[in-house]
Parts: structure tokens; sequence; C-alpha cells
């Protein structure tokens, strides 16, 4: 990797993007003092007290559906990869609030204006969908939140959820995207969560994912202008978007020689500009004054993001997995009953 686009991450002015770098670049551990001083740094700065006090709106924003990007359910998740964790001050409360609504099988629920008819007024209750239920619980695992009864119900929800068609969500029809969302964070749990899954689930969830991508690729080259947004880089991890699928997918060292990925990774990396950075080219709502919501104006975390995929893609050392303590308790036979 050039130096030159290291020292430009490593001096921007956001100090999750030079904790990342540290960590997840140089592969430093997080007992060096340089590691340390960011992230202090990271948990200090304006900008992480805004999106914290926004988070705990939890109990009381409805979500309006899955690509609600300003929902606390993303704002969470946002933080997690920027490296916030239980542990940091405030959070415990705040996690604590998530798990506190799980359903009877382990899905934790988000607070959702729920239409049983596309005309009629909606109802406001605590709910879970599979997208929605895997995305807090790998904000969860993120955070490092210590192994109880809720996470390993939780863990055991997703193994319940595995198929041979991979992990199917409720909405898949009214919204296939969606449904293919949930395929794509299982992965990265699982990705975390080596052996915990049976390995035909995960096999199905890429296989699925990976042609559906490329036969969207495919159908977008005929249309410019749609292939363009299509395959637009885009952050916070909301949508069934490119960044978001080469991200997943890239903790698999498997794929590093299956065609089908390197057509996504190749869509990704020919993004890059002439300094090695990369800019989004299209934005969220409610993140349009971070870095990566100004469309087309290089970021130093999408950057990292693009640039830690690409490492991984290439056979880098990989992070060491966040084994949960919640895997050594879970059993393929408590998941799967007879």
């Amino acid at each position: 990797m050039k130096q030159d686009i290291l020292t430009w991450l490593l001096t921007s002015d956001e100090p999750w993007t030079r904790y990342r770098t540290l960590v997840d670049l140089l592969e430093l551990p997080e007992d060096d003092c340089e590691v340390q001083r960011a992230r202090r740094e990271l948990l200090a700065d304006p900008r992480i007290g805004h999106l914290l006090a926004l988070a705990r709106s939890w109990e009381t924003r409805p979500l309006n559906g899955p690509l609600d990007a300003a929902h606390p359910l993303h704002i969470l998740n946002v933080l997690a990869d920027f490296g916030v964790r239980c542990s940091d001050p405030g959070l415990d409360d705040l996690t604590g609030r998530v798990m506190a609504h799980q359903d009877a099988g382990g899905a934790f629920e988000a607070l959702m204006e729920v239409h049983h008819r596309p005309s009629a007024p909606g109802e406001t209750r605590w709910t879970a969908t599979m997208c929605t239920a895997v995305r807090s619980l790998h904000t969860m695992l993120a955070m490092q939140v210590p192994d109880d009864s809720r996470m390993r119900d939780a863990l055991t929800m997703l193994l319940r959820r595995a198929s041979m068609r991979g992990f199917a969500c409720e909405c898949q029809t009214a919204r296939p995207q969606c449904c293919q969302l949930a395929d794509v964070i299982a992965l990265k749990i699982l990705a975390d969560q080596p052996g915990l899954a049976p390995r035909h689930a995960v096999l199905a969830a890429m296989e699925r994912v990976l042609e559906d991508w490329n036969r969207r690729l495919e159908a977008s080259r005929a249309n410019a202008a749609v292939g363009a947004d299509f395959v637009a880089l885009r952050y916070p991890f909301v949508g069934y978007d490119l960044l978001h699928v080469v991200d997943a997918l890239s903790h698999f060292p498997t794929l590093s020689t299956d065609p089908r990925f390197l057509t996504l990774l190749d869509a990704l990396t020919t993004q890059v500009d002439p300094m090695g950075r990369y800019a989004p080219g299209a934005a969220w709502a409610g993140w349009r004054p971070w870095s990566f919501g100004a469309v087309h104006e290089p970021s130093p975390w999408l950057t990292l993001v693009a640039l830690r995929a690409e490492m991984r893609a290439a056979g880098g050392r990989r992070p060491r997995p966040r084994r949960s303590a919640a895997h050594r308790l879970i059993t393929h036979a408590a998941a799967f009953p007879v």
C-alpha cells in the first residue's frame, strides 16, 4: 500500500479513520500508544457525542423502513464500525436498551411503523424482521457486548434461520433487496464467528449474493446512467450496495479467486482516483455533513473501508476473529433440534 495514502489517512481530522487505519491497515495492537491515543481522541470528538445523543432516541424514534439511514439502528452500527465499544462511557445503558427488546424467537426488535395495508394508517410497535434483527446483533457483537442469555438467544435465532437459501427475511416478497441484505449482514457476523453456522448455509448466502449482484451488474451495463448509480459507493452500510457487499464478502478467503467476486472488486477499484482515494457516489439522508456524505469529494473514511476490503481480498492478514463467548455455549444440536 502506498505510503502517501497512508499518510493522508493518518493525518485526517477523523480520529475514527486514524484509529482504524492503525488497527486494520497497519495491524498495530490495541495496546500500542498511537492506537490508544487515536481511540481516546475518537471518544472525545464532539461528532461522536452527537451520534450518541441521536442514538439515545432508540426507544422513541420509529424505524421508517430498513433504509431509514438516520435511525439509531444505523447510527449505532456506524459507531461500532468506528470502534466504539459497550464498555465506553455512556454505552452500557444504550446497548442494554437495544437488547431489552427481543421477541420469543431471540430476534432483537426495533420500534417500527407497521402497515397492514398499503393505504391504511401505520401502527407503531416493537417488532423484528431478519434484516433489522441481524443488524442489531452485528452491532452488539462489534461493540463487544458481554455474553449473556440474550446474546446466545440472538445467535441461536440466526442459526435457526440458516438454510440452503441463505438467511431468508420475512420482507423478501415486498422488498427483495432487503432480504438479500439479511444475507450480507449475516455473512459479516459469521465471518467473525468461524464455525458457528453450518457450512452449507454460509455457502448458500455467498452464492445468492454473488449470483444476484453479477446479474445486476450485467443488466446495468446496458444503461450507463443506471449502471453508474448502481455501483455508486455509499456509507453507512444501510443498503444492498456495492461497497457493503464487497466489504462483507472480502472476509472469506475462498472467494479471492472467484470470478464473480473479482468482478465486484473490479467495479470497486475502478472508482479510485489517481492519488488512491475513494469518494462517495451517493449519500444517505442525515449523513451529508460527514466526509462520506459529500458526494464526489474524496473521503478518508470511505477510502479506509475500501482499502481494507482490498487488503483482505488480496490475502492480507486479517484481524483475529472476535469470537463471542456465546459461540462456545451454542451447539448445532441446540440450534437445530431434531
